[in-house]
């Protein structure tokens, strides 16, 4: 890109363009922005999410190398699809296990699988009476 590597067939006295420096410059820029994605972050534990790449990129919690959150023995003993998921949440994998913790825990809770065996209108029947 700029010259720094020739080929037999490359002329020797060839001057780099300067259009040529500026698009060499700017993979150089991006590729530095890039590598500082690799670094690792103490508050979270895993890499660093770059705004700009944050459409293309998946989430940093898909890490494969980022530690399993620790579910608590209580829980782990009392609610059997207790899990730990993205950014430290407690997931439940059965809705009435999820729904017992919430009433039991906060009275607050959050469905974000749409593909429930049971739909949430039935669930709502037989929670109301």
């Amino acid at each position: 890109m700029f010259g720094w590597i020739r080929f037999p067939h490359d002329n020797p006295n060839r001057k780099l363009n300067a259009s040529f420096a500026l698009f060499g410059l700017g993979f150089t820029i991006l590729g530095i922005y890039l590598a500082t994605g690799l670094l690792g972050s103490k508050t979270t534990g895993t890499y660093n999410a770059l705004s700009l790449m944050s459409g293309l990129a998946p989430p940093a919690h898909y890490n494969f190398f980022r530690p399993e959150g620790k579910v608590n023995d209580e829980g782990e003993t009392r609610y059997a699809s207790l899990t730990k998921c993205a950014n430290n949440f407690d997931c439940f994998h059965d809705y009435y296990e999820g729904l017992a913790y919430a009433k039991q825990k906060t009275n607050r809770f959050c469905l974000t699988s749409p593909a429930m065996d049971v739909s949430i209108a039935e669930k709502r029947k037989s929670i109301s009476g």
